[in-house]
């Protein structure tokens, strides 16, 4: 059986030279198949590095098409990053289908050792909690200085640790203060 490329549906994917032999590219569109099993990460990121573009929102991310392998519709997930994007996979041979470009927007992230969980709902939404943390941390620091935002963390921390009635009060006298 041929493989045919997810999104152009009428081009025959080609098999990667080397170490990454294992790995199908598309001539047309650029993309290239991650089957599951492919386990030399490092082999395989001098190939797939050298697709630096993709655009967001893109016509080619917009669509998902079938598993390579023959086993249906691929699956999507939504990265979350700055300007987000989908990957497919396959839900029987978790085969993962990477648009041009993916992969670098994946590793500039630091997403590529979570490939798995990125169809994980409640993993995505954790993420999302802690990169949106992190962004309000960053804007604190850069608005009001790195020692006056540990001096609240240790604020809340020394809050939390408090009974409810006082806590509450606590909180109440600290926007007293501000006003």
């Amino acid at each position: 059986m041929t493989a045919r490329c997810p999104k152009c549906r009428d081009v025959d994917l080609e098999s990667a030279d080397g170490r990454a032999s294992r790995l199908r590219r598309c001539g047309k569109c650029g993309g290239t198949w991650f089957p599951q099993d492919e386990a030399r990460l490092e082999a395989v990121a001098g190939l797939l590095s050298q697709d630096s573009t993709i655009r967001p929102a893109s016509a080619v991310d917009q669509k998902t098409g079938l598993c390579p392998e023959g086993h249906g519709i691929l699956i999507r997930a939504q990265v979350e990053v700055e300007d987000p994007f989908h990957l497919e996979r396959c839900a029987t041979c978790h085969g993962i289908w990477f648009d041009k470009g993916e992969w670098n927007r994946l590793a500039q992230s630091h997403l590529l050792e979570h490939l798995d969980r990125l169809w994980d709902p409640a993993w995505r939404f954790r993420f999302k909690r802690t990169e949106a943390e992190q962004d309000r941390r960053t804007r604190l620091v850069k608005g009001l200085s790195e020692p006056i935002v540990e001096m609240i963390e240790t604020l809340a921390t020394a809050l939390r640790e408090r009974e409810e009635p006082l806590k509450g009060e606590a909180i109440a006298y600290l926007e007293d203060q501000l006003r």
